[in-house]
């Protein structure tokens, strides 16, 4: 009778393991359908030792990001916002090197 239940126990994790890797596969945040918001392209303006960096979008738009690896001064990036909300809003901004 254990045997049965340790059985039965396995089988549930493993299938609820399997699902949810199908369900996180679907949150990349790139993908071209996840945000509403027009994606931007700007330039690195200033670098925060404490991870930030400053942006300037072509419109004169300031935003404070998450600074990506290999960032300098100066380099294009493209960002993305989400829509999550009670984010702050540099937590809002997924950016890259364009």
């Amino acid at each position: 009778m254990k045997r049965m239940y340790v059985r039965i126990c396995i089988l549930a994790v493993l299938m609820v393991c399997g699902m949810s890797s199908f369900a996180a596969a679907n949150r990349w945040p790139w993908k071209d359908d996840d945000s509403s918001y027009p994606r931007i392209i700007a330039k690195v303006t200033a670098l925060d030792p404490r991870g930030l960096a400053t942006i300037q979008a072509d419109d004169g738009t300031k935003y404070e990001v998450v600074a990506g690896t290999g960032w300098r001064v100066g380099d294009t990036v493209q960002c993305e916002r989400s829509d999550r909300e009670r984010v702050p809003l540099w937590k809002q901004f997924y950016c890259r090197k364009y």
